[in-house]
């Protein structure tokens, strides 16, 4: 009987383990949803700025007079 409650308290030991790592988990993944949407306006703005119709004819316009 005594086997049988202590195998019983290894098991709710891991699985409470498993619990605690999915916690972290879940937290972790949270915080880096929460800093992409805290830092995507600011590349997207950046992209933005880089792909200006003038910035674009500028670097088409010196591909094709061959200067790199």
């Amino acid at each position: 009987m005594r086997d049988l409650i202590r195998g019983t308290k290894e098991r709710e030991g891991r699985g409470q383990g498993m619990v605690e790592y999915g916690l972290i988990l879940g937290l972790i993944a949270v915080m880096i949803l929460a800093f992409a949407m805290y830092i995507l306006p600011d590349v997207r703005k950046l992209y933005q700025d880089a792909l200006t119709p003038e910035t674009v004819s500028e670097s088409s316009a010196s591909l094709s007079a061959g200067v790199y």
